[in-house]
């Protein structure tokens, strides 16, 4: 069960899938290749090497393992002899001792060899063929070659070789790209190890000092690290790694993620203000040509009104039908005759007009309490703490200067509309009330009238 257990398909079912390149592969293919192997090659545990990485080890070489597991080296496992020969003599426990360390030894050497094949067999499956033809043995294949000598043969090839060119435009691809304050800090600290080890694919060395350089600059950029950089600067040379670098900038910007949130809040409040005064003028604007288009409607009826009540002229009064409130005939002028045939009943109404007049006048009515109620809403418009809009406020100001008087419309009334001349008499309304004499007329704006 063991052995079935480290078989080199068992190995694999374990492993993440590995992405297949383009032909002919790409720098960036090849290097994700890679990480994915590396990963894989964690997931099959053993003790050596420290016992944390798995067979980590075999991806890379002995340098660079140390940078992973410093001071714990992963030795790898030596090919037991074919049978145990066990000497004569050897006593009961020994020989048990001894076949029990051989089968773990042969064990531990066939799931090394097992995990080694396995990533061997990804690489192959994910590359094309004619890109590994170059190392591979008629017989044995890739055995011979380590997991990162095969690496080392993709990235020589001419679509993977980076070359200066290549560096420097990634290297200003970097700079452009820089640092803003919303992304992960360990999303843009990767993006610099990358970069790192890219150039040394081109044979250009970034050390850790030029990576925290380059990325002071990008941060000092931002506006909201000066504080923590000046920190920095003030520690002491040892302590300036590219590890203490992370963790100090880490909680940096935690602060400046604050700093930013209370700036922002006072920027939206300000800018919110300003689109606020930019709609009310926009309103204003827009109110102001409603009132023009409505006031140029009015004056289109009125205009009809008044072409209508000049071809029909106006009736008067009968004298059988018109009586004031107290239940007396009304007083008319001398120029007026003091009796009529009774109208048409059916083309007058019971003010004597037509009733085409009546209605142009009641649309006229009906346009210019809309048009002042609009006018009255805009004025009473305005930004919070101003004076609001109240359907049922009085007139505390008189709209005509002279001494006018209307029996329907009370004490304050445009130069020429009179009790005589009112075009719109409510029922007993009396034609020669005035304000010495109302005749029982309205009181209407009274006050107003000094």
């Amino acid at each position: 069960m063991a052995a079935a257990a480290h078989s080199i398909e068992a190995i694999i079912a374990r492993f993440e899938p590995a992405p297949h390149v383009s032909n002919p592969p790409l720098y960036e293919e090849i290097s994700e290749l890679r990480k994915v192997i590396q990963r894989n090659a964690t997931k099959i545990r053993t003790n050596r090497g420290g016992g944390r990485h798995g067979h980590l080890a075999i991806t890379m070489t002995t340098a660079e393992y140390a940078t992973i597991a410093p001071g714990t080296p992963f030795d790898e496992p030596q090919a037991p002899a074919l049978t145990l020969n066990i000497p004569a003599g050897t006593s009961q426990v020994q020989a048990a001792n001894m076949t029990s360390n051989y089968k773990m030894a042969s064990a531990e050497f066939a799931l090394f060899n097992n995990v080694n094949d396995a990533l061997k067999q990804q690489i192959q499956e994910a590359v094309p063929h004619e890109y590994l033809d170059d190392i591979r043995d008629e017989y044995t294949g890739l055995s011979d070659h380590s997991i990162n000598d095969i690496f080392d043969h993709l990235f020589d090839q001419p679509s993977g070789v980076v070359t200066d060119e290549d560096v420097e435009a990634r290297r200003q691809s970097i700079e452009e790209q820089k640092y803003s304050l919303e992304e992960e800090l360990a999303i843009y600290y990767k993006r610099l190890q990358d970069f790192k080890t890219y150039a040394a694919q081109g044979d250009e060395t970034i050390s850790d000092a030029n990576l925290m350089n380059m990325a002071i600059r990008h941060l000092r950029a931002t506006g909201h690290f000066h504080k923590a950089i000046r920190d920095w600067k003030d520690k002491q040379a040892a302590q300036k790694t590219w590890a203490n670098f992370k963790t100090h900038f880490n909680k940096a910007r935690k602060q400046a993620q604050q700093e930013a949130a209370h700036t922002s809040g006072s920027t939206f409040q300000a800018a919110n203000q300003v689109l606020i005064e930019q709609l009310e003028a926009k309103m204003s604007s827009k109110m102001d040509a409603i009132q023009q288009e409505n006031q140029k409607t009015l004056n289109e009826v009125a205009a009809q009104v008044q072409h209508v009540v000049h071809k029909v002229p106006v009736q008067p009064l009968q004298p059988h039908a018109a009586y004031n409130i107290q239940g007396a005939p009304p007083t008319l002028p001398a120029y007026f005759p003091q009796s009529f045939p009774p109208p048409p009943y059916h083309m007058y109404g019971a003010n004597g007009q037509s009733k085409e007049v009546s209605e142009l006048k009641a649309m006229v009515e009906q346009l210019t309490a809309k048009l002042a109620d609009q006018t009255t809403k805009k004025r009473g418009r305005g930004r919070s703490g101003g004076t609001k809009y109240d359907p049922n406020r009085q007139r505390t100001k008189r709209l005509y200067n002279n001494e006018n008087y209307c029996w329907t419309h009370g004490w304050d009334c445009d130069k020429d509309h009179t009790s005589a001349t009112c075009k719109n008499q409510a029922t007993g309304h009396q034609v020669t009330a005035t304000r010495s004499n109302t005749m029982g007329g309205s009181d209407k704006h009274k006050s107003l009238v000094t």
